[in-house]
This record gives structure tokens, sequence and C-alpha cells, in this order.
């Protein structure tokens, strides 16, 4: 694991809502090494949302993995290449792609 500072690459942002919204991660996402995804769950009425990692064609639900209001940093796995979200109100989740560790 890379123990340098994060170094951030580009953000993308996905609009939450109660149907799977799916982006393209940020140019880096599944290659050099093992990078990792900070993930910022915002909106006006912070409530958890759900994500999930993949290709083009990925959908996420109910039950993939939740992500509180705040910020966390995730490894998505080797080949991700999109990210989905769905939220339980609206909200903007921020993905940038970067690598090293945070805090």
């Amino acid at each position: 694991m890379n123990q340098s500072p994060f170094t951030p690459g580009p953000t993308v942002s996905i609009t939450l809502s109660a149907a799977s919204q799916s982006i393209a991660l940020g140019t880096g996402a599944g290659a050099l090494g093992t990078p990792q995804v900070l993930l910022t769950n915002q909106g006006a009425t912070p409530a958890v949302c759900f994500i999930k990692f993949g290709d083009s064609t990925v959908a996420a639900a109910l039950t993939d993995t939740p992500i509180l209001p705040g910020a966390i940093c995730l490894t998505p796995p080797v080949g991700t290449t999109h990210i989905a979200a769905i939220g339980t109100v609206s909200g903007v989740l921020y993905a940038t792609v970067g690598h090293g560790v945070i805090g």
C-alpha cells in the first residue's frame, strides 16, 4: 500500500436520487497500482447514500455499500472504471481519484 500523502486527481459528481446514477471515474481509476477514491457525501439534508464500483453497466441498490454524510476514502476493485450511487434523499456525491493515504 502506498504510504505517501493523498494526491488527488480529477473529481466527478453524481446527483443523488431514488434512482441509481453512474459516472466514469477520473483518469487513473483501476490503474497505476492501487488508487484510492475519496468519496464526499454532501447535501442540504445529509443522509446515507449507497455506492457500487464497476464498469459502464454498474448500478447501485439500497443493499450496496453505505456511505454516511461526510468523507471516506475507499480502494475500488482492480479494473473499476465507474461508480454508481443511489440516495435516500437528494444530495451530491463527489468522487475524487487519487493515490496515497488520507490523514
